[in-house]
């Protein structure tokens, strides 16, 4: 996903199992071309993504994966601040 600027986010799944890599996790990533360096994006949620990803102008909204729904989160700035009141932070 393209943010407007010279860096973007990225999904990987992500699997403990050698074997298994169909069970897996959907990991975030933020990579800043400037500096040619990847960020692992601080999920703090142990199910990775479960929905598209949808850039914003300082960060991005995203649907967590929550078992059979989602949980919709937005997150903001360098420092990927946690929002949970969507509806209030996003335009």
């Amino acid at each position: 996903m393209d943010t407007g600027h010279d860096s973007f986010y990225a999904m990987a799944p992500f699997s403990t199992d050698p074997k298994f890599i169909t069970a897996s996790i959907e990991l975030l990533y933020f990579y800043d071309v400037g500096s040619g360096k990847s960020t692992a994006v601080p999920l703090d949620w142990e199910n990775g993504i479960g929905a598209d990803v949808s850039a914003t102008s300082d960060g991005f909204v995203a649907g967590l994966a929550a078992g059979h729904r989602f949980e919709v989160v937005a997150l903001h700035g360098d420092q990927f601040q946690r929002h949970h009141d969507v509806e209030a932070n996003v335009a």
